[in-house]
């Protein structure tokens, strides 16, 4: 038998690899993933409990906003059960019935906004998209706050671009952002102040939406805060539900859109909204 022996020269460093088997590196990618599953899992957790807190935070602070509707609806229906909406030949009944169907939609917008943030944390809050004309959207917005504005007295200068085509969106969800910005611009104006609503596309073919008013403004650094869930940038101010703002945002930001807050305190704020160009009818125009 003829064995072909090899000459091993020993002063040759013999080249050993020490890297992993396919076995070891496949256990340690299924090692990592599984760290960066519990870092996830810890990250979401207390982005879930953070939620939560501000969540009970806002119920408690807010008591006041959520019962005190009921108190309108219950005396005042009381009053007509007792008849006491005719007072020696004055007859009281539109003033009465105006005083519970306000309170009514204020209570109605509260909830709503309340269900509608949890919905979209829970990924819940679907879309409904069609065919819109913005003209008759702001109109609609318009009409929904024109008692609000008589009362603050206060005046909103509209103005909607004439060549505007009709853009796909879902008209109540953009509606209630518009309605809660407004009612949020009517909420820090002063008495006898102006509010001003443009509407027009701009050199990117976007949608822009300006809200302005010349209210009491915030400072640069609370910013931020009013635009987190449940979050104020004025701690003092009952009025405030910490809500209308951050879901405007985040009604927007479903439709693909940003929300852009400047103020200035005791100057006033300017919300810009915009919708990208893809929504129009025919985003070539």
């Amino acid at each position: 038998m003829n064995l072909n022996h090899q000459a091993l020269d020993l002063q040759k460093p013999v080249a050993i690899n020490l890297g992993q088997t396919p076995t070891q590196t496949s256990a340690s990618q299924t090692v990592a993933d599984h760290q960066h599953h519990e870092h996830q899992l810890r990250k979401d957790k207390m982005i879930a409990e953070e939620k939560l807190r501000n969540l009970s935070t806002y119920l408690a602070a807010n008591s006041h906003n959520l019962t005190s509707p009921f108190s309108v609806i219950i005396g005042y229906a009381e009053m007509f059960l007792d008849d006491m909406h005719k007072v020696q030949g004055t007859d009281f009944t539109k003033e009465y019935a105006t005083a519970i169907l306000s309170s009514s939609q204020h209570l109605f917008n509260l909830v709503t906004d309340l269900i509608d943030v949890c919905n979209i944390d829970a990924e819940d809050l679907q879309l409904h998209e069609h065919e819109t004309i913005l003209q008759d959207l702001v109109d609609g917005v318009v009409m929904r706050i024109q008692e609000r504005l008589k009362t603050a007295n206060l005046t909103l200068v509209v103005s909607v671009a004439d060549d505007l085509p009709m853009i796909y969106l879902d008209d109540q969800r953009i509606s209630q952002a518009i309605l809660n910005l407004l009612s949020n611009a009517i909420k820090f104006s002063l008495h006898g102040g102006q509010i001003n609503l443009t509407v027009f596309k701009n050199i990117r073919n976007e949608l822009e939406v300006h809200i302005s008013d010349e209210g009491v403004g915030m400072n640069a650094e609370d910013i931020p805060k009013a635009l987190v869930d449940f979050g104020k940038a004025r701690h003092d101010d009952d009025s405030c539900t910490g809500l209308g703002l951050p879901l405007a945002k985040r009604l927007v930001e479903l439709h693909g859109g940003n929300l852009d807050l400047t103020s200035q305190l005791n100057l006033g704020t300017t919300i810009v909204l915009t919708l990208p160009a893809g929504r129009w009818q025919n985003h070539t125009q």
